[in-house]
């Protein structure tokens, strides 16, 4: 792992949805297994609602399906940031620091990291070290 995800585990944060903070999206990209009859997907996520007429597989996301490979993949990706910015306007995602085919918000995982620094400052306090 990354000294970023090092952080992030020290303050109990280990996956893109723990970044997120409620009511802000998260991106992420499903390539199903070969059992599974749902497509390969961009899929974005409000932590803690659901998108209207949402169906019950894509778990309360908004999911922009895709063929084939990079192509395909990309112009689902453009899509899902498009959908970001008109329900979210001037939110920037960052690629998530674990290393999938996710994007987080940066103001959150900024956010996440100060929080990891202002307890490491007070436990320096508390120990003396």
């Amino acid at each position: 792992m990354s000294k970023t995800t090092d952080k992030l585990n020290l303050i109990k944060i280990y996956n893109d949805y723990d970044i997120t903070d409620a009511g802000h999206p998260f991106v992420s990209i499903r390539i199903p297994s070969s059992r599974e009859v749902t497509p390969k997907s961009v899929r974005v996520f409000v932590k803690g609602k659901s998108f209207k007429n949402s169906a019950w597989y894509e778990d309360g996301g908004k999911c922009f399906s895709y063929q084939g490979g990079k192509e395909g993949r990309d112009d689902s990706i453009k899509k899902a940031m498009d959908l970001i910015e008109r329900l979210f306007p001037g939110m920037k995602m960052v690629k998530s620091p674990f290393g999938r085919f996710a994007w987080v918000p940066e103001e959150d995982l900024k956010k996440k990291l100060e929080t990891k620094e202002e307890n490491h400052e007070e436990n320096k306090e508390e120990t003396g070290n």
